[in-house]
């Protein structure tokens, strides 16, 4: 979810992005923010596009979609 929530406020972002977002609030690896975006990418929550050496991610379900689901699960 918290990837999501800083896909969602920027966007588009690389893995980069992300990861110098969360790693203000909390210590964690790049490689573990990497493996994440592309699990979500893989199921259809990000979509994934190849930019020179690298890759913009991009939200394909707004947020009030995904939190409202959550909360009627």
């Amino acid at each position: 979810l918290e990837v999501m929530s800083c896909i969602w406020e920027l966007s588009e972002a690389t893995v980069t992005d992300v990861w110098q977002e969360i790693s203000k609030r909390k210590k964690l690896a790049r490689n573990t923010v990497l493996t994440v975006m592309d699990r979500l990418a893989k199921r259809g929550w990000l979509f994934k596009k190849p930019i020179a050496n690298t890759h913009l991610y991009s939200a394909t379900v707004q947020r009030e979609q995904a939190l409202g689901g959550m909360v009627k699960n």
